[in-house]
């Protein structure tokens, strides 16, 4: 034993588990503030066909949260700032 020190492993497995969670986290908040921007009308309505586009990136973006994942999508903006 070394006295009860954490081995370099375990540090380094610590690390890259909290840094996959920071990013995890920004993912998810990313989509999020995307899902409600897909959902809030604007106040001149979009036109029928924006409306049903907004609702298909809106299924999807909701799966992939669901399932933990993300796949850019040809088209969609991959920083939704």
């Amino acid at each position: 034993m070394n006295g009860g020190a954490p081995s370099r492993g375990l540090d380094e497995v610590g690390r890259r588990s909290t840094e996959a969670g920071g990013i995890a986290r920004q993912w998810r908040g990313a989509v999020l503030q995307r899902l409600r921007s897909l959902c809030t009308p604007d106040e001149a309505g979009p036109p029928a066909g924006d409306r049903a586009a907004s609702r298909v990136e809106a299924v999807q973006l909701a799966h992939e949260i669901e399932h933990g994942f993300f796949r850019p999508v040809p088209g969609r903006a991959q920083d939704p700032e």
